[in-house]
């Protein structure tokens, strides 16, 4: 840590040719901002966490710490990478994303469709569940708490649910 907080990120990490973007876990599919804030930044991302990274981020386009038998070959890569201007760049101006056919392919259905469906699934269960941040304590069948009281506007949303689902075809990106 630097003891202090940075006014801007993204212009603070731009500094640097590479970025450390270690996960607090290894989960496959947890892959959070840390990744996304190194390619807003222009800077080459290193990274370690999710073993399914290659699958949401093209893998020439950063330092995939788990593609090596250790730390100390992973360094020297970042060290040959630092070294050779060439290498660098082709990696640092690699489209983030994976393509299929020159378009940007996402492994997951991220469709409109698909994201009203989980908030629909979200509103129209009788639970909130909860994961205990205690490793010893964890029970995912553990209510957090009903969700009858927040359901005063569920009629409200029902209405634009189904409008949304009517017109989410026009809202696709072709």
């Amino acid at each position: 840590t630097l003891g202090y907080n940075v006014k801007n990120k993204s212009e603070f990490l731009s500094q640097y040719k590479f970025n450390l973007c270690f996960e607090n876990t290894q989960g496959y599919g947890y892959v959070t901002e840390k990744i996304i804030d190194a390619y807003f930044s222009h800077t080459i991302p290193i990274y370690w966490g999710s073993p399914s990274v290659a699958k949401d981020f093209n893998p020439k386009s950063f330092v995939n710490v788990c593609d090596f038998k250790n730390f100390d070959e992973a360094i020297d890569y970042v060290r040959y990478l630092h070294t050779h201007p060439n290498a660098y760049l082709d990696m640092l101006y690699e489209n983030p994303l994976n393509e299929i056919d020159g378009r940007v392919y996402f492994y997951q259905d991220l469709s409109f469709k698909k994201i009203l469906d989980f908030f629909k699934t979200i509103l129209e269960n009788d639970t909130i569940y909860h994961n205990n941040p205690f490793i010893f304590y964890r029970d995912l069948h553990e209510p957090l708490v009903s969700i009858d009281d927040l359901r005063v506007n569920y009629d409200d949303l029902r209405v634009n649910y189904d409008d949304l689902r009517v017109n989410y075809d026009d809202l696709r990106v072709n």
